[in-house]
């Protein structure tokens, strides 16, 4: 108790971060397309609609089998393809993706021998000829997945599918008519870099002007530091990427993912980024147009977007690791991160919703809302044309997630921030140390860069920004340790969001220490948000939470997160103050163990 006291005083002063200004990484915005699907539905008032709205890069399929119907013969009148046909001619296809399956070859299954390949090569430049303004061809669909190819393929590795990806890009390239094409080769569903730094190894990138990937399974705010580990191949760090697909299920938060997202594109280089889908698929993702031909309200967005924002020069802007935002062109801007207070310190900017209504909500950052502002007078600048209340994350698993270089780990590395993370095996509680994996590297494991075990024999064990995966024997007895070292004196809250997927019967166990002394130890069975502390923590001092499955053999299977706030900071302007505490510059009283379950 006497350390509380002595730094209460102190505490709002010393431990609560304000946002200084960026420093200002001038990029560029991706040009915007969207994912079409008139090979399924042709709509001549659909692409009427699509003309009235300015919008003209759209991304649609060619399917070889309706087109050769005997061998060597190409008919581009064919009913099937009309809505393709139509957006060919109206100059609206910006790419197109080419199907590598014909029942004239192997069975209609995928082609992957040498004449069926040769003969899909073939038909390509042919279509060239009759549609000579196409403006890139991207080969294949999710082709590292088993979603949009067939036959004895689907069994193949992601390297053998990246060698048959690799001997489709070399075919096309005998043509002549093809170097004059922009072609987007590896077609990746996920930033699986595993799978595409196999087609780089093999020399793909002799033959492609960029790679395609679909960003699902990755967060917005983890899009730059995945593309980052994606360019750690030498062949990578000239090509460009285009995101061909990208886009979730949660109709209310559309426009506001589709923002988070189209910033941090930016910030990571993407040169073209298209959202799925146009019109409802019946998938349940939400569409750019109603079934009245109106916008949605992430149509709204993207309409926006595609009008004003597309190819304009971009700031990034992160003052701290919890807060994001972008400006482009000076004129608009989208800012959104952990929940805190702000005030806009001029009076010719406007805030809007991800929509474009106005803003009428708190004005307090969100993590999955964003705040839109806009101007017609001086170029915004966020370090200064807005005031935030102080930052009351000190750390957060989330967020900071470090994926080392080559030769480093996440618990000693120099660039760590936030929490070091290991695990501790066996009985012993044996350090195991976590490395970088590249994603798609092998069967069974994740199709994005995540972190691994150093030791082969763990290698079932996988971390993302928001979840881990524990697969172990009982002589294992696996615990994910997140370690954080306090930097100066402070209280700290404990909170934690637990959410398996697969678990085995008896729970895992969570474990908080602070000096190796444990505060906390208890089992969660289920689905939990808590809140442990305040807890003092001295400079130094060394703050670990430790997770693992109770049962063995073990399995956890799910998200989990560890964020550490500090309950003392106060806002100095009305809009700010943390919810549920005081706007003092005190705190509540530490407690050893107690947690409030949400």
């Amino acid at each position: 108790m006497h350390f509380f006291k002595s730094i209460t005083a102190a505490l709002a002063s010393t431990v609560c971060l304000y946002a200084p200004a960026a420093s200002a990484e001038t990029l560029k915005a991706p040009l915007l397309g969207i994912d079409s699907g008139f090979f399924l539905v042709p709509s001549t008032p659909v692409l009427e609609r699509l003309i009235d709205l300015g919008i003209n890069d759209l991304r649609d399929n060619t399917v070889w089998k309706w087109i050769e119907t005997e061998k060597g013969e190409y008919n581009f009148d064919a009913e099937e393809q009309r809505g393709v046909d139509a957006l060919n001619r109206a100059g609206l296809a910006g790419s197109l993706i080419i199907w590598a399956d014909n029942p004239l070859y192997e069975d209609g299954n995928t082609v992957t021998t040498p004449s069926g390949i040769k003969a899909l090569a073939k038909f390509v430049s042919a279509y060239l000829d009759h549609y000579p303004n196409i403006r890139s061809l991207e080969i294949g669909n999710e082709f590292n997945s088993s979603s949009f190819i067939y036959g004895p393929i689907k069994e193949f590795s992601s390297k053998q599918l990246a060698e048959v990806q690799y001997n489709y890009l070399k075919a096309l390239d005998k043509f002549e008519n093809i170097h004059n094409m922009r072609v987007i080769g590896a077609s990746a569903h996920s930033i699986a870099a595993g799978y595409i730094w196999a087609l780089l190894d093999l020399g793909g990138a002799e033959f492609m002007d960029a790679i395609s990937i679909h960003t699902y399974t990755t967060e917005p705010e983890h899009i730059p530091a995945e593309m980052n580990v994606l360019r750690r191949h030498p062949a990578m760090a000239d090509m460009e990427i285009e995101v061909t697909e990208f886009g979730q299920q949660d109709h209310a938060l559309a426009p506001d993912f589709f923002w988070r997202n189209y910033c941090t594109m930016s910030q990571a280089g993407i040169e073209r980024a298209v959202w799925y889908p146009l019109k409802q698929r019946g998938d349940g993702y939400p569409p750019v147009l109603q079934e009245d031909l109106s916008l949605s309200p992430l149509g709204q967005a993207l309409a926006f977007a595609h009008k004003e924002v597309q190819g304009v020069p971009v700031e990034a802007f992160k003052p701290d690791p919890f807060t994001y935002g972008c400006v482009f062109n000076g004129k608009d801007a989208v800012i959104w991160g952990e929940p805190r207070g702000f005030q806009v310190n001029r009076s010719d900017i406007a805030l809007r919703r991800g929509d474009l209504r106005p803003f009428d909500r708190d004005q307090e950052l969100s993590r999955d809302r964003v705040v839109l502002l806009h101007t017609d007078g001086a170029p915004i600048d966020l370090g200064s044309d807005i005031s935030f209340c102080p930052q009351p994350v000190v750390a957060d698993s989330y967020h900071e997630f470090y994926r080392p270089e080559e030769g480093e780990n996440a618990r000693t590395a120099p660039g760590v921030e936030g929490f070091r993370r290991y695990l501790l095996v066996g009985d012993e509680s044996r350090i195991v140390d976590l490395v970088t994996c590249p994603g798609q590297q092998r069967n069974g494991v994740p199709w994005r860069p995540y972190l691994c075990s150093a030791e082969e024999e763990f290698w079932q064990f996988s971390m993302m920004p928001a979840s881990f995966n524990i697969v172990g024997s009982a002589e294992d007895n696996m615990r994910v340790v997140y370690d954080y070292e306090s930097e100066r004196e402070q209280l700290l809250y404990v909170d934690t969001e637990v959410s398996p997927n697969l678990l085995n019967a008896g729970g895992v166990t969570l474990d908080i220490l602070i000096d190796g002394e444990k505060k906390v130890s208890e089992v969660v069975e289920g689905k939990q948000s808590n809140r442990y502390g305040p807890f003092a923590a001295p400079l130094g001092a060394d703050v670990q939470v430790m997770f693992g499955p109770t049962a063995m053999p073990q399995v956890y299977l799910g998200d989990f997160r560890v964020t550490l706030r500090n309950p003392t900071c106060a806002c100095d302007f009305d809009v700010c103050e943390l919810e549920g505490e005081p706007r003092i510059n005190g705190a509540p009283e530490p407690e050893q163990a107690a947690a409030t379950t949400e």
